[in-house]
């Protein structure tokens, strides 16, 4: 069997892939890219699409585009792959991208229910399980994309891309995307990136 299901399945990843290109500043390739490398890690259809409309914003409001995009991918990839969340993503990886690190480590305090008289003893506390090793991917993801969620608008994940794309030029370009989608879906079987996905998606447990 495989691990996300049926051929459908990826058929609708990758026409979806399209859609959001439709709607954001980004290209077509640039979210089945995006997509097919979520999907190596998240192989939950909503867990993976909440995570690419917050970096999709995040790195919209970042003003750095698709290298924004790629690098909180692999950051967020990184964290999943290591299984813990460790200082180097936090500080490193997503701090140049603009991420808030302090507002993580409040987060990572909230979900983990540490205690602390001031915001500076959390994050201390945070820092000491992290060294450790103690902050698992998940919560680590989760306090990450939550960030990310706030610094946009604090809004649905994937609303601040959509908002953001609304000028003039944007709005050309997504008309392109439009009709590229048209011809995506007729030819959706034949695109190497439809391939591709297939493989990742329909990988065998």
């Amino acid at each position: 069997t495989s691990a996300l299901g049926s051929a459908e399945r990826a058929n609708q990843e990758i026409k979806d892939a399209f859609r959001i290109a439709e709607k954001t500043i980004f290209d077509p390739d640039e979210m089945v890219s995006a997509m097919s490398k979520l999907a190596t890690y998240f192989k939950d259809d909503e867990t993976r699409r909440y995570i690419l409309g917050a970096i999709n914003d995040f790195a919209t409001q970042s003003g750095m585009g698709n290298e924004g995009l790629e690098r909180a991918i692999k950051a967020i990839t990184d964290i999943k792959s290591k299984g813990t969340m460790q200082a180097e993503e936090l500080k490193n990886q997503l701090g140049d991208l603009g991420l808030q690190g302090d507002e993580v480590k409040q987060e990572i305090a909230k979900l983990l229910n540490l205690k602390g008289k001031t915001d500076q003893e959390r994050n201390e506390a945070v820092m000491k399980l992290m060294k450790k090793g103690a902050i698992t991917s998940d919560i680590g993801i989760q306090a990450v994309t939550s960030v990310m969620r706030k610094q946009t608008g604090g809004g649905p994940a994937g609303s601040f891309a959509i908002k953001a794309a609304g000028s003039l030029s944007s709005q050309l370009s997504n008309l392109k995307k439009g009709f590229m989608t048209l011809f995506a879906m007729a030819e959706i079987e034949k695109w190497p990136a439809m391939i591709r996905l297939k493989e990742l998606l329909g990988e065998v447990n």
